[in-house]
């Protein structure tokens, strides 16, 4: 039997980067993180959130610690696989994350 993945749309993925950064600013420890590590500053994130390599940024950053990764899609209420998924549609990049 062959199991076919779900694929995910580009808008579908913008919409679960932005649940991503409203999960983020529910997180002020994991922002700061995020936001010095992009140089953005919080006054900015509304004007960067309309940007596809914004969003891409922030399910990448999401995607790149297995305890980020579980909590944003526990409360998204969707599955860790569906994240990397989105985060591959606005990166155009398949990596995978450190397990350590």
């Amino acid at each position: 039997m062959r199991i076919h993945k779900r694929q995910i749309d580009a808008n579908s993925s913008e919409s679960l980067a932005i649940q991503a950064l409203s999960f983020l600013v529910e997180k002020p420890e994991w922002l700061a993180e995020f936001l010095a590590m992009t140089g953005v500053n919080p006054g900015s994130l509304r004007q960067f959130a309309h940007q596809r390599t914004f969003l891409g940024a922030v399910l990448e950053y999401v995607s790149g610690d297995s305890e980020r990764l579980a909590a944003f899609a526990s409360a998204a209420g969707t599955e860790p696989a569906s994240v990397d998924q989105a985060r591959i549609v606005l990166t155009g990049s398949d990596w995978e994350r450190d397990s350590a």
